[in-house]
């Protein structure tokens, strides 16, 4: 998965629907099911639970550049990404019995 091309490849279409989002006060769905099938949504998991294991750095850059071309959907993205940073720092304070990961993801 290579934020760059998702940008490229989403950017311009969420940028021209952000002005109507922002007026309507509408929640930016359609932008976050096309991350989604984009894969983003797995860019913090871990590679063998199924996810991309990018790293909070990539992903914090990625939501600045979102924000960019649609504040809203970059804000929501990143609302549920930083949960998954925690559950990541948690994994390291507190010791998961193994396969417990996957369940928690269920990808």
């Amino acid at each position: 998965m290579d934020f760059k091309s998702i940008l490229l490849n989403l950017g311009t279409k969420f940028e021209t629907l952000a002005p109507d989002l922002d007026r309507n006060n509408q929640f930016a769905r359609d932008n976050l099911l096309a991350l989604k099938d984009s894969g983003v949504y797995k860019a913090l998991i871990p590679e063998e639970c199924g996810g991309y294991r990018k790293s909070y750095g990539e992903l914090c850059y990625f939501l600045k550049d979102l924000a960019k071309y649609c504040p809203s959907t970059s804000l929501t993205l990143s609302m549920h990404q930083h949960l998954i940073q925690c559950l990541e720092r948690c994994k390291t304070i507190i010791e998961l019995r193994s396969g417990h990961w996957k369940t928690l993801f269920k990808l």
